[in-house]
């Protein structure tokens, strides 16, 4: 998702793109701003990773998919990326596991806001992505080092279920004569991302599975995850 300084994921590369973008559209009339907010997702809580003690951060009534109190950084070029990130990673809650000696327990959320402003026209636009890293639904039984970690993995669990009904939801509403109830309050997760998923947006998931035979559960688990989450969408 991340990548490193000579390998890139996803969310640089898409960082990097948007500000080449900018940068041929800013010689016509309109004017680009980019703000960004980092956020995990931990027992179904959301904590502002910029914050340094990654206070909780509180759903705004009445404004639709809003935190109270989100930091929110300017970026003026791709280059202050990797400082903004390295930054959030290192608040990101992880914990051992038999797995992975830093398994995250949280879903991280980057949220990039672009504004365009036409000076001249006098108008304004804005537009949202959010670029999300799923926690890890690894096995309680095999990978869970003690009772005190339960709860994140459960945790993660039904924030990974609640996904999945949201998105079949929403599947079955574009069958004709369809009238369904999304449940997007189910988890803080699928609130925040109540805008990304349904509406005008775009969706789009990609999964990491893995050849070897000591991941082959979580590959297993991953692709059950898909077929259910993308099956009724074909």
């Amino acid at each position: 998702m991340f990548g490193s300084k000579y390998n890139p994921g996803i969310v640089p590369m898409v960082l990097d793109s948007l500000f080449e973008s900018i940068a041929k559209a800013e010689q016509g009339q309109w004017e680009y701003s980019v703000e960004v907010s980092f956020m995990e997702i931990y027992n179904n809580e959301a904590r502002d990773l910029f914050k340094e003690d990654c206070s909780v951060v509180k759903r705004s009534p009445g404004k639709g998919a809003q935190l109270e109190g989100v930091t929110k950084l300017t970026l003026m070029s791709a280059g202050d990326v990797e400082v903004v990130l390295s930054r959030g990673l290192e608040n990101r809650c992880i914990r051992y596991s038999r797995l992975a000696c830093t398994s995250s327990r949280s879903s991280l959320i980057l949220q990039i806001d672009l504004t365009a402003t036409n000076p001249v026209l006098k108008k304004q636009r804005h537009s949202r992505i959010n670029l999300v890293d799923l926690a890890g639904s690894e096995r309680v039984r095999s990978h869970c080092p003690s009772i005190i970690d339960y709860r994140g993995f459960m945790s993660t669990a039904v924030s990974l279920n609640a996904l999945g009904r949201v998105l079949c939801t929403l599947a079955e509403k574009c069958s004709p004569n369809k009238k369904k109830y999304v449940a997007y309050r189910d988890s803080t997760l699928t609130w925040i991302l109540s805008e990304s998923l349904g509406g005008n947006s775009k969706t789009m998931m990609i999964a990491t599975v893995s050849p070897a035979e000591r991941h082959r559960d979580e590959t297993y688990s991953s692709l059950r995850f898909l077929s259910k989450v993308v099956g009724p969408m074909k």
